[in-house]
């Protein structure tokens, strides 16, 4: 009998994450920084994202950067307080979602 083909999937998981509009204030230069870096995208990238998308996948890789939250999650995790599957830094392989270092659709959020 033959052998069943390997089944793949991809390595990304494209799903959008259900946008959440929130409300924040930030300081006069927080702001100017991320209408440079929208500009910054746009002339390196072509295209020029929302400041939505600059704060999202901003703030998105540096909670995935910060090493002492990343512990303080799997902790948590590990103690069966439990984190949602669609957070932060979770589900960068097929089957969960999360999209970092990536623009896409749907991840508006007010300012």
């Amino acid at each position: 009998m033959p052998k069943r083909p390997k089944e793949t999937q991809p390595k990304l998981d494209l799903r959008e994450d259900e946008p959440k509009e929130i409300t924040v204030t930030v300081r006069t230069s927080v702001y100017e920084t991320i209408c440079e870096y929208a500009e910054f995208h746009k002339e390196t990238r072509g295209t020029k994202p929302t400041q939505s998308r600059v704060v999202d996948f901003g703030m998105e890789d540096f909670f995935k950067s910060d090493e002492g939250f990343q512990t303080y999650r799997m902790k948590k995790e590990k103690s069966g307080k439990g984190v949602r599957q669609s957070a932060v830094g979770e589900g960068r392989k097929a089957g969960g979602p999360g999209n970092a270092n990536r623009l896409q659709q749907g991840r508006e959020t007010s300012l």
